[in-house]
């Protein structure tokens, strides 16, 4: 027959017989049973309110101090100042108190050998352009739209007349400072007789150079009678022929004996008829 032992054969309590075969009611396990508390022990039976706590740093000088614990946790964390703005250029990973030192992102080209170096960037952008050098003044006749730095290449725009046949062209001497690059048909000019009623009126001229002479009229071909010779003064040399030249002389009155019908001009040689009557 087997021996009853009665006792605790709860192995949680701290009344736990390992001999007991036959339970009883001397099981008890003491803990804190309230569940506000950190401690809360579902495994109590017996209230033991010592047991209950509030897990935390306890230590007032720790970062992280809890001011309701009463059991400490042993993770008190030391203040470590710094940046925690995330965005922030200096932010500090391992800071966790601000101490007001973060610095705004500044993005910009930190290459200092490249054209646009930006000496107050803090944060590179990958905006670094290299030196591209070449005439940058709009202005210039040459101006170079790729380039971003002066090298001294300007040609000022010099315009002037570019046509060889004008009376005021002027040969380029090869020097691009000096030499003509612009043409400006305005500029160019042609001197000649600019008025229109003149014998030698020259259209394509735009400038007077006090070259004109009148037209004069009458007979300009060298076989007729009337043909003055040329003196090789313009302005009395007939110019311009009106139709009046003279070749045949002779009578030209139809009712004299020798009219001569070819006549264009009388040279007062005209005879009149004569009969004689016989005796």
């Amino acid at each position: 027959m087997r021996t009853v032992v009665e006792g605790c054969m709860n192995p949680l309590s701290e009344h736990y017989n390992s001999s007991a075969n036959t339970q009883d009611a001397s099981c008890e396990f003491f803990g804190c049973m309230d569940t506000l508390y950190h401690t809360y022990n579902a495994n109590a039976n017996a209230s033991d309110t010592s047991q209950c706590h509030m897990i935390g740093c306890t230590y007032d000088w720790a970062f992280n101090y809890d001011s309701e614990a009463t059991m400490d946790s042993g993770e008190c964390e030391p203040y470590v100042y710094g940046c925690t703005d995330e965005d922030a250029f200096n932010y500090n990973e391992n800071a966790n108190t601000d101490d007001g030192s973060c610095i705004d992102k500044i993005y910009g080209c930190m290459d200092s050998t490249l054209f646009n170096y930006n000496a107050y960037a803090n944060t590179a952008d990958d905006s670094c352009v290299e030196f591209i050098y070449g005439c940058i003044d709009p202005a210039a006749y040459n101006p170079d739209a790729d380039a971003n730095t002066d090298d001294g290449s300007c040609i000022p725009v010099i315009s002037g007349c570019t046509d060889v046949s004008a009376d005021n062209y002027v040969y380029p001497v090869g020097n691009p400072m000096v030499d003509i690059n612009t043409s400006d048909s305005d500029a160019c000019i042609f001197y000649g007789c600019t008025y229109v009623g003149m014998f030698n009126y020259d259209a394509q001229a735009n400038t007077n150079d006090g070259s004109c002479y009148a037209k004069i009229f009458g007979c300009t071909d060298a076989t007729a009678d009337n043909f003055v010779p040329l003196t090789g003064n313009v302005h009395i040399d007939v110019n311009t022929d009106d139709g009046s030249c003279l070749y045949t002389p002779g009578c030209m009155v139809d009712t004299m004996f020798n009219h001569n019908p070819l006549a264009d001009y009388d040279d007062e040689s005209c005879e009149t008829l004569q009969i004689r009557l016989s005796d």
